[in-house]
């Protein structure tokens, strides 16, 4: 049955609405509330969770153990309950076309991996809808949280599963890269993509970590340089200071060792 014309403009529309209305309700739950507490000293109000956003009071479900180079250390996803990648953990082959990296099979989670984001020796996993990741030491049978409480993780690179090489060489590395939404830095006591995104370095043993970047700059892109071993970071500085990146706000770039990560410098 042929409908007429106003009928399937209007059904069009119908769907439309919908999706718009799904996409809405989508990004309303990867927030998190916060309440800002008093000024402190030197007059900066920091972001606390509410009681509506502690381990206790939102539902979240694990996901499969992720398993990186060394064998002692494992990590353990806590997503928003519903909302775990809905893909098994599968090992599957995913051929990279790169000088500087011997490496063709790759563990795939079930979440988006971009090759703009590839850097030799490190697995990629996006972070959406993950609030939560521990390392769990198999000697002992704990777990150490990466952060002590939910946040909006955007990308965590983890020692790579399977051997690798840069420039021939044999590489291991021995640490974490997050990317994360972890301070309510534009004070609206809504924790989400808005905010300022930070990077830091985390140890194995998930108990050491450190800032990548200065106060006051978000990371916004990177690229691996296969010369220096290194990761260039493309990161937005928040001149003004109002937690936030406004159109107008410069584009800075950094270089970070991944032989040995420290605090990037910045060279433009």
């Amino acid at each position: 049955m042929r409908l007429p014309i106003q009928t399937l403009i209007s059904v069009c529309l119908l769907l439309n609405l919908v999706g718009c209305g799904n996409e809405a309700r989508q990004a309303q739950r990867e927030e998190l509330k916060v309440q800002a507490s008093a000024a402190g000293a030197s007059g900066a109000v920091s972001a606390q969770l509410t009681d509506t956003t502690n381990w206790s009071s939102i539902a979240t479900e694990p996901h499969e153990l992720i398993l990186t180079r060394h064998s002692q250390w494992r990590l353990l996803r806590l997503y928003r309950k519903g909302h775990r990648p809905s893909s098994s953990y599968t090992f599957s082959r995913k051929l990279k076309r790169d000088e500087y990296s011997s490496s063709s099979y790759r563990y795939d989670y079930g979440d988006l991996l971009l090759e703009e984001d590839f850097m030799p020796g490190l697995d990629l996993l996006r972070g959406k809808q993950l609030l939560g990741v521990s390392v769990v030491d198999m000697n002992v049978s704990t777990q150490q949280p990466l952060f002590d409480r939910p946040i909006l993780f955007y990308s965590l690179y983890l020692p790579s599963y399977n051997p690798d090489t840069v420039n021939g060489k044999p590489l291991i590395r021995s640490y974490y890269i997050v990317s994360a939404y972890d301070e309510d830095t534009n004070r609206d006591s809504v924790l989400n993509r808005k905010d300022l995104r930070h990077l830091y370095h985390i140890d194995l043993t998930g108990k050491q970590k450190t800032a990548l970047l200065p106060p006051h700059y978000s990371v916004s892109r990177s690229q691996y340089d296969p010369g220096n071993d290194a990761m260039i970071l493309f990161a937005l500085h928040d001149a003004n200071r109002n937690g936030r990146i406004d159109a107008d706000e410069a584009m800075h770039v950094f270089w970070l060792s991944l032989r040995q990560p420290a605090p990037a410098k910045r060279v433009y």
